[in-house]
C-alpha cells in the first residue's frame, strides 16, 4: 500500500457549520493509505464525512453542496494530520 495526499475542496455548504450566515466552502488536506488513487479518494471522502466539524446536525445536505478532489498525489510517508479546515465565504449570486 502507498500513502496519498488528497487536497479536497468543498463548496456551497451551510454557514452554520462555522456559525456564519450564507454558504461557505473549505479546503482540507488529508492523507490516506490505499492501493490506488481511486481507493484513496474513497477513503478520504469517507473519513471526511465522519469528522465532527462537517456534521450538519441532522439537517439535509444542501443540493448544491459539492466536494472536489483538486489533487491526489502519492507520497513517501504520511504528513501530520492537521485538524480543521480553511473556510471561505461563497460569493453571493449577483442580482440583475
Amino acid at each position: 500500500m502507498a500513502w496519498f495526499k488528497c487536497l479536497i475542496e468543498g463548496e456551497n455548504f451551510p454557514g452554520t457549520l462555522i456559525q456564519q450566515d450564507g454558504l461557505v466552502g473549505f479546503f482540507v488536506i488529508r492523507c490516506v493509505e490505499a492501493e490506488t488513487e481511486e481507493e484513496a479518494e474513497a477513503k478520504a471522502l469517507a473519513a471526511l464525512k465522519q469528522e465532527p466539524m462537517f456534521d450538519l446536525g441532522g439537517a439535509a445536505k444542501p443540493k448544491d453542496a459539492r466536494v472536489y478532489f483538486n489533487e491526489i498525489v502519492e507520497i513517501d510517508e504520511p504528513l501530520a494530520q492537521l485538524p480543521g479546515a480553511t473556510w471561505f465565504e461563497m460569493e453571493k449570486p449577483k442580482t440583475p
